[in-house]
């Protein structure tokens, strides 16, 4: 069984199972070639040849998708790019290096694959299920942040205990969805930076607000308390919502000795010899 959104190379180890009680013992041997063939489930996968580096201007190509049937396939661009102790451990030669190809189930539902050497009239059934994960948001950040200091916002999905087939898994399985982030309360203690990498600009790019919506997982979310410092303690309440559920989190501000020195006075500005007002310090 293998979560949507997750992928693996071409090894017949990876996530897959046969229906053949004599094929427990096969593997892919590196210096023969294979026949590939997704026979049910075409619908809910698609194959990847991986990215490739131009070795003459060092460009980066990207992947490119490779059907269903791939036939003559080298079987060290199916293997992939495995430790030592993995290869020894399944009897296959030591061998380095990045794998060709990549699987990657999209959709819930059954797949069906089948192996076989190029030539050879035998050929190994393989089966997975393709299952969508239930998750559970995530939320994570310091309960008390001194006054003029950022940090971030650690929103994230995790998967929930899985029982189909009676298994319980903790990791794989992306989550496709965005991320929303609001200031409900404590406006005048804190603003929201949202942190990105532009890449018209080729440069990060920071911007501040009060609320941020559809954020990609990657995108950076900080709470910066970079208003009125409160005179003991102030409260900032931050809500996060995806498609998976929502979370509030409360955050004390705190006095920081160590921030400059703010004051206010009337009138504004001065020339030498003028007396004003001190209104505000903080």
């Amino acid at each position: 069984m293998v979560w949507n959104h997750s992928y693996y190379h071409l090894d017949i180890g990876q996530q897959a199972f046969n229906y053949q009680a004599n094929a427990y013992d096969y593997y892919i041997d590196p210096t023969k070639y294979y026949d590939f063939n997704v026979i049910e489930g075409q619908d809910l996968l698609h194959i990847n040849e991986n990215y490739k580096i131009d070795t003459v201007n060092f460009n980066y190509i990207p992947p490119t998708n490779a059907g269903y049937n791939l036939i003559g396939i080298n079987g060290a661009d199916m293997i992939g790019e495995l430790g030592e102790g993995d290869l020894l451990l399944q009897g296959i030669p030591t061998r380095g290096g990045f794998q060709k190809y990549s699987i990657i189930f999209d959709q819930p539902g059954d797949v069906t694959f089948t192996i076989n050497e190029t030539g050879s009239s035998e050929v190994i059934y393989y089966h997975t299920k393709i299952v969508k994960p239930d998750y559970s948001l995530s939320v994570s950040i310091s309960n008390e942040i001194p006054h003029g200091e950022e940090e971030a916002i650690n929103a994230d999905a995790h998967i929930l205990d899985c029982l189909d087939e009676g298994w319980t898994f903790f990791n794989g399985g992306g989550y496709d969805g965005s991320y929303n982030y609001e200031i409900t309360g404590g406006l005048e203690y804190a603003s929201l930076v949202h942190v990105y990498f532009d890449e018209v600009l080729g440069a990060e790019v920071r911007e501040t607000g009060t609320s941020f919506f559809n954020i990609n997982q990657g995108d950076g979310i900080l709470v910066w308390l970079n208003g009125e410092e409160p005179d003991s303690i102030g409260l900032v309440t931050l809500k996060i919502s995806a498609g998976i559920g929502v979370v509030n989190k409360q955050i004390n501000v705190v006095r920081n000795d160590n921030y400059p020195l703010r004051i206010t006075i009337d009138p504004y500005t001065l020339v030498p010899g003028d007396t004003a007002d001190v209104l505000k310090t903080g």
